[in-house]
């Protein structure tokens, strides 16, 4: 509310006070007995008035449109505490001598407020600043450790810069370029430069001759990918290219363990455009995927999932007419009705899978599907809401026939909770995987998701393939079984060391 004074004047209505009233309600949480409110007050009054003659040139102005303001790369303050950046690079050590000499033993209750105060202040930093203090500290052990711990986390375009001149001139070994230059990736703040810096970085196979960094280090411009283009339906191609190019390059050298990283990689990124990509690995969309191996096959359908969140209508086609291939391995068509409920099909989706486990064949493949729809029936968080209805109808049709399978059969598993006074829950997916040649489990995925503020993150994932597992555990069984009980754990740990 906004209340004013008026005084009639000589040339018009003079304001002699202002009042204003405002309140703010906020509900993070529940709406009804979770808000907070806050009352904001203020009274202006006019004291004195000094009337100016000010003498306006007699001349003719050009119009340059409205006045925008163009915000530049200001430092990343962070609002917890709040640090002055003058003298950066004095400040860095004097911060880097407290945190060697007082945290050697044991770790002091100031550390993580003065790793703060080093990353902020290497967020002021220019590249000349970082550099000399890298040369004048990278033959220390303990305070090369503390810079590279802090770079990453200070996100910046000059930080992201540096860690990559580092890996490229090989200062880093192995292990402190793929602690240093994965963090950096997942952290930095995303924009066209960054991604082209870390596009040339990665994808130059003279830079990363790790394996392991190599693939950690693709699988995070996934990641980053996926960052820079959250805001837009259509990414720009200049981001996209790279693993474009890297995924045609794997699949027309049939190079397995390439390819399965470029689809993982592409699955990161999760935009629509990289679907004709995928589809090359796809059976029954390309002529020569039905030939690939089954975890090539399946890690394309994983792919899907995030590319479901932008163009969920094209997945649901895509998951739909790979579950009703028949002709396809029994492990595919699983994952694909798996991407497929994740999706949150409408009703009349659910009722054609629903129809089409009244005719299925595969017991595998029905038992997975319908313990996923049943477990979705117990979901009792608000996104699942339509998708939970749906499932009861399409249970109650299916219970008669597929209700008494056991667990030798493939299984999902889903367990949620969701706190409406918090707004927030949990829930837990694991889906089981059984082969009908084996008496383990082929492939096993745990997945836990988190829902707060009306969003969803994916905390956690693991995935674990027992391919060959039983083959290991068979062989030699006989002398196995002569052996007292330590000498059988300790000859089976070291056959499953080699597996």
């Amino acid at each position: 509310a906004y209340t004013y004074i008026l005084k009639p004047a000589d040339a018009g209505t003079l304001i002699t006070q202002a009042t204003s009233q405002e309140v703010h309600q906020l509900t993070p949480f529940n709406e009804m007995t979770g808000a907070a409110i806050t009352e904001a007050r203020q009274k202006l009054v006019l004291e004195d008035a000094k009337v100016v003659h000010v003498t306006v040139p007699e001349q003719e102005l050009k119009n340059r449109g409205s006045i925008q303001y163009q915000f530049a790369s200001e430092i990343l303050q962070t609002p917890i505490q709040l640090f002055k950046t003058r003298s950066p690079e004095t400040k860095i050590k004097e911060v880097l001598q407290h945190l060697v000499q007082n945290n050697q033993q044991q770790v002091q209750s100031d550390a993580p407020s003065k790793f703060l105060q080093l990353t902020q202040l290497l967020r002021a930093c220019t590249h000349e600043n970082i550099e000399g203090i890298w040369r004048q500290y990278e033959k220390t052990q303990l305070y090369r450790r503390w810079i590279l711990d802090a770079l990453p986390a200070a996100a910046t375009p000059t930080a992201f810069r540096f860690i990559s001149q580092r890996i490229m001139k090989r200062d880093l070994t192995d292990a402190e370029a793929i602690q240093t230059l994965v963090t950096a990736m997942h952290l930095v703040q995303t924009n066209h430069q960054i991604v082209q810096m870390a596009a040339e970085l990665v994808f130059d196979r003279a830079n990363l001759k790790c394996p392991v960094l190599r693939k950690h280090a693709v699988l995070a411009y996934g990641s980053m990918v996926n960052r820079y283009c959250a805001e837009t339906l259509n990414c720009r191609e200049e981001a996209l290219k790279p693993l474009h190019d890297f995924a045609n390059d794997a699949i027309s050298r049939a190079h397995e363990e390439e390819t399965v990283l470029a689809l993982k990689a592409l699955g990161n990124a999760g935009q629509p455009s990289s679907i004709k990509r995928i589809q090359k690995c796809l059976p029954g969309f390309s002529s020569g995927a039905s030939q690939l191996p089954v975890k090539i096959q399946v890690d394309a359908v994983m792919a899907l999932r995030n590319i479901a969140k932008k163009e969920p209508g094209k997945v649901q086609e895509l998951t739909m007419q790979l579950f009703m291939d028949h002709q396809l391995h029994s492990e595919v068509r699983m994952v694909a009705s798996m991407v497929l409920l994740e999706t949150r099909p409408s009703m009349a989706l659910v009722a054609t899978l629903a129809e089409a486990l009244l005719k299925e064949t595969s017991l595998q493949v029905a038992s997975f599907t319908y313990s996923h729809m049943k477990a979705l029936t117990r979901s009792t968080a608000p996104e699942n809401h339509a998708l939970s209805s749906a499932c009861n109808v399409a249970v109650k049709l299916l219970s008669r026939k597929l209700d008494r399978l056991s667990y030798r059969y493939s299984k999902a598993m889903h367990m949620d909770t969701f706190k409406y006074p918090l707004m927030a829950g949990a829930a837990a997916n694991i889906h089981i995987i059984n082969n009908a040649a084996s008496i383990l489990p082929s492939a096993v995925v745990m997945k836990l998701q988190a829902y707060i503020l009306a969003a969803t993150a994916d905390p956690l994932e693991i995935g674990l393939h027992t391919e060959g597992l039983q083959e290991v555990l068979m062989q030699n069984h006989e002398h196995i079984d002569q052996m007292p009980s330590a000498g059988k754990i300790q000859q089976i740990m070291k056959m499953l060391s080699g597996w």
